[in-house]
């Protein structure tokens, strides 16, 4: 049985792989590095501020890890991987990508980052082990939290959360999820997904739980390139696995997932974004494509 909570290869040091097509515009936004307003760390907090001291909350170990994290906030608000994901965000508003489909076929509940109404966390790992990357993750997370204007509910997952962690994420307002879903979130509305590092089969699980065009176009995922992923499939050694992340693939080929990399831009912290891109599934993407068989019986994607 595959356990899809493995960690995938975080070494940013391996041989790289080809990079993936952009769209003009967007290279050359990117490579503009034009001026952005900063983004504010900002908890959600449960009560409504950040705790001023250990006594505050009543618990030390808790008001350690929050500080930790806040001085990781510092570090990821002021680097130059922050201000491409910024740019990467300003060509979504810009070329209205999930947008792009005549009115009559549109689908209600599309994904944009203004009507993002959940957040979803997998794959973390556990703050209260102290490691730098962890921390950089939770507080990009949190700089993300504030940046979503319609967003309800922030929640997260990872078997290896302690008590502590739980406590701490409560805290920002992270609702912990109790079950261990295996990434089978099927979603109600726009969500991110935000899966640092997650195993493959987690990624397909997900997909599978929003497989068709009225759910997948709701869902994005800021995650590890799809497309790394298709290439190391595709490697002999591989291509008859009976583990084949068979949605994912299938994405990744047919062009359903429209996939946007982020430069982590020599990030100081090994391993805490490289790899990433933003994967969206926009209308005009399944309009006229027809992904591989896959095993689950969704047909020709159309609106």
């Amino acid at each position: 049985m595959v356990n899809e909570w493995h960690v995938a290869v975080r070494n940013r040091h391996r041989k790289s792989l080809q990079p993936a097509s952009q769209p003009p515009p967007y290279a050359a936004l990117i490579a503009g590095h034009p001026q952005t307003q900063d983004w504010a760390f900002s908890p959600r907090t449960a009560h409504g501020q950040f705790p001023a001291s250990p006594n505050a909350e009543g618990n030390a170990d808790v008001y350690r890890l929050q500080q930790q994290i806040k001085t990781r906030s510092e570090e990821v608000t002021k680097s130059a991987f922050l201000r491409k994901l910024q740019c990467l965000l300003e060509y979504l508003q810009r070329q209205d990508l999930m947008h792009s489909t005549p009115e009559q076929y549109k689908l209600p509940e599309t994904f944009t980052w203004e009507a993002t109404t959940e957040l979803i966390l997998y794959g973390l790992g556990s703050p209260a082990a102290g490691t730098r990357p962890v921390h950089c993750q939770l507080a990009f997370l949190i700089l993300l939290q504030a940046q979503l204007p319609s967003l309800k509910h922030t929640r997260a997952f990872d078997p290896v959360f302690t008590s502590l962690d739980t406590a701490l994420l409560r805290m920002f307002n992270i609702e912990v999820l109790e079950e261990n879903d295996s990434g089978k979130y099927a979603v109600t509305g726009p969500t991110l997904f935000y899966m640092p590092h997650c195993d493959c089969h987690l990624y397909n699980n997900l997909l599978k739980a929003n497989w068709g065009p009225r759910q997948l176009c709701k869902i994005a995922i800021l995650g590890n390139s799809f497309r790394a992923y298709a290439q190391r499939w595709a490697l002999p050694s591989k291509k008859n696995s009976p583990d084949r992340p068979h949605e994912l693939l299938a994405v990744s080929a047919s062009g359903t997932a429209l996939e946007l990399p982020v430069d982590e831009a020599d990030f100081p912290v090994t391993s805490a974004f490289n790899d990433l891109s933003l994967h969206l599934f926009p209308e005009w993407k399944m309009g006229d494509q027809v992904l591989p068989h896959t095993g689950t019986s969704v047909g020709r994607i159309t609106c």
